[in-house]
């Protein structure tokens, strides 16, 4: 499904002649928020490696997509996320004005990777095909919904509010499953598995 599709999709269950389609994206738009700060799922993650040079300023600039933290590693090691006052301790990274520190800092040659949660794409054309129209269809329509109930004052939001938090449940749920579940694998040094 497309965005124009999805837009189409919100209005038929709205179902009000008062709702112009820049209002729809307001809804729209507004019920992605939402669905960004409840939901983790893989389709809302990103990645992104440096390699340490002599220009190296202390710290890496957090993304401007960022919703937070999945893993951090460095030379392909997990680190751990601390506290600031842990930090004198070292072993970690924190968060620290719009930027992740680490302790202790980095040298020239370490490879970073930050593996993070991002916010979806907006301002799309009504023909794009996005994560969020294709993959979280009734999930981005009925939070749009909640926003479009309170705004007309519509006697259905409970209702639409009900379904978005047993939609959130469910794709929580298979996105949880998907991340943790299939069998150990101990892969010997001399190959195959065990």
């Amino acid at each position: 499904m497309n965005y124009g599709e999805l837009r189409t999709l919100f209005s038929d269950l709205l179902n009000r002649n008062d709702c112009s389609d820049t209002l729809a994206d307001t809804f729209i738009s507004m019920g992605l928020r939402r669905v960004e700060r409840l939901l983790r799922t893989p389709i809302q993650t990103s990645t992104f490696t440096k390699t340490i040079d002599n220009t190296w300023t202390g710290f890496e600039p957090i993304p401007t997509d960022y919703l937070g933290v999945k893993t951090i590693s460095v030379n392909n090691i997990p680190v751990p996320r601390i506290t600031w006052s842990q930090a004198q301790d070292g072993g970690g990274w924190i968060i620290k004005g719009g930027g992740f520190f680490f302790y202790p800092d980095l040298k020239e040659g370490d490879t970073l990777r930050v593996d993070y949660y991002n916010e979806f794409l907006r301002g799309v054309a009504d023909d794009a095909i996005t994560d969020y129209s294709s993959v979280l269809t009734d999930v981005t329509v009925y939070a749009a919904l909640t926003y479009a109930g309170d705004y007309f004052i519509d006697e259905r939001l409970d209702r639409w509010q009900a379904t978005l938090s047993g939609l959130i449940q469910e794709v929580q749920l298979m996105a949880d499953i998907d991340e943790t579940s299939g069998g150990l694998q101990i892969t010997p040094i001399g190959g195959g598995i065990v």
